[in-house]
């Protein structure tokens, strides 16, 4: 049987403290309709590490967008939620079709869906805490000695509108805590408004 026709393939980088499988339904709904989906860990959920917003930008870079750019040839449409506004659109920055046409490439970045994602421009030398005016939203607090962003109860500000009850304390036992650098080091210039 011959491969299917190429389709563009919808990237879903996940938010800070979310990982792949709060995506699952989305999943579902994509490749129910033919549409590819891919979708990683970001390198900092789950650690105390000095992991920075530019590490999540190389990472989504090299092996979530570049991969089905230029090996699998497929287009892509990046779907950011929440603090993956800043890596995924970082990332995409020179990856649009005219840009890439110009180096000779046949494949893209079609387009960029933010679901509740953080958007700044970037560049400007101010970390995700400076975006919101110097504090974080009241939900989130920092462990300095653990190197992370912590929210106690991840419920009702991050999963309020989630039902049944089942699933939303499935989600709140799945979140897991981001790195306090990744909030606290500067937000990379972002693609969104180029």
């Amino acid at each position: 049987m011959p491969r299917p026709q190429s389709r563009p393939v919808f990237v879903i980088v996940p938010g800070g403290s979310q990982n792949p499988g709060h995506y699952g339904y989305l999943f579902h709904l994509l490749q129910s309709h033919g549409y590819p989906t891919l979708s990683a860990l970001l390198p900092s959920t789950g650690t105390g590490e000095n992991v920075s917003v530019q590490d999540d930008v190389d990472y989504v870079l090299k092996r979530m967008l570049l991969p089905i750019l230029d090996t699998e040839k497929h287009d892509v449409i990046l779907v950011t939620h929440s603090y993956s506004g800043l890596p995924g659109s970082a990332a995409a920055m020179g990856l649009s079709k005219a840009d890439r046409a110009a180096k000779g490439k046949s494949t893209s970045i079609l387009g960029q869906i933010s679901i509740a994602a953080i958007i700044t421009p970037g560049g400007d030398g101010k970390d995700v805490v400076d975006t919101f005016g110097g504090q974080l939203p009241p939900h989130l607090s920092t462990d300095e000695a653990a190197g992370l962003l912590t929210c106690e109860d991840p419920g009702p500000p991050l999963y309020g509108d989630v039902s049944p009850q089942v699933v939303q304390d499935a989600a709140v036992l799945s979140t897991m805590c981001p790195s306090l650098a990744s909030f606290k080091t500067p937000c990379p210039r972002a693609s969104w408004d180029s």
